[in-house]
């Protein structure tokens, strides 16, 4: 009995509860502190109409208590992982014949 009613479960379940949204926040430096990081993907959201559930005021508050951890991703973007470019500084084709 309990196979009879297993996909009729799993659709509604599928149609009716859906997941809460997981927030993506990246830190930019390493002195950036939560609050600008927060403060940066607020804007990003609002700037592209993006609207949840909670006020701003209260995702705020998950995110700083680190209470609600599931529902926030935080990324720690470094300056650069590539080597440092080369120094070019400007010159004279005389300067480098030594003319």
């Amino acid at each position: 009995m309990a196979g009879k009613y297993t996909a009729r479960l799993a659709q509604l379940e599928a149609q009716f509860i859906t997941p809460p949204v997981v927030h993506t926040i990246i830190k930019r430096n390493e002195g950036q502190t939560d609050q600008e990081a927060f403060d940066l993907y607020q804007l990003r959201a609002m700037s592209s109409s993006v609207k949840f559930e909670e006020s701003w005021t209260e995702l705020r508050r998950m995110y700083l208590s680190g209470q609600y951890q599931s529902r926030f991703i935080t990324y720690n973007v470094l300056d650069s992982v590539a080597p440092k470019p080369p120094i070019v500084t400007r010159h004279t084709n005389n300067e480098i014949n030594g003319m």
